[in-house]
């Protein structure tokens, strides 16, 4: 499948309309949201867009929710935001924002949550199940949890040769990530400002004219 996402910085004008219009979106009575449109929240992030017809944002941070299995705090690599207004699939969406993932956080559970009173769907979360999620239990508030772990990623990713992502620069601050490329030679490291590291990609620059 033909990479589809790119990466963005928090605040980007685009990503904002589409995160406004998820049912998670804190909309602030004091107006603070028209003022700063940055909506991931703290942690690092990575934010994924396609123009202004999807957004995906995964956060590595400290997550006060506990996991009702171990009783301790939810851990891994949190897609806080998922929205597609876009023509493609969503578990097709899911897969390649999962591989973007494995290859900034090797060996990371991905986790998320689903309120199913705001959901549409008959059966909330199936996007991510396509995708080869599962649930893994409600918090105590009743959002829905659902998992990829490790395993299941080291699985995922034999079955579709996903091993790694490239980029390449397009234009400044923002990338696209080749994750369907069978490579082994190119592993981001981590987020710099909220980017890919370009230095661990063998990033080309584009001759954009």
């Amino acid at each position: 499948m033909t990479p589809l996402w790119w990466v963005t910085k928090d605040g980007n004008l685009d990503c904002h309309e589409l995160y406004v219009r998820h049912y998670s979106a804190n909309n602030y009575l004091d107006g603070r949201r028209e003022r700063d449109k940055r909506f991931s929240g703290p942690g690092e992030k990575l934010v994924l867009h396609i123009g202004g017809q999807a957004l995906f944002v995964w956060r590595r941070f400290v997550d006060d929710c506990i996991d009702a299995r171990t009783g301790d705090r939810q851990e891994g690599i949190n897609c806080a935001v998922f929205r597609n207004e876009s023509q493609h699939l969503s578990s097709a969406l899911i897969r390649q924002a999962d591989a973007i993932a494995d290859a900034v956080w090797t060996d990371r559970r991905h986790y998320t949550y689903v309120n199913r009173q705001k959901v549409a769907s008959a059966n909330p979360g199936y996007c991510f199940l396509a995708a080869g999620w599962r649930r893994c239990g409600m918090t105590k508030g009743g959002l829905l949890v659902l998992e990829r772990d490790a395993a299941m990623a080291a699985a995922k990713g034999a079955a579709i040769g996903v091993t790694a992502c490239r980029a390449r620069q397009i234009v400044p601050s923002e990338w696209v990530c080749d994750c369907n490329a069978p490579s082994t030679g190119c592993k981001p490291t981590g987020i710099r400002r909220n980017q890919l590291d370009p230095r661990a990609c063998g990033v080309q620059e584009v001759d954009r004219g």
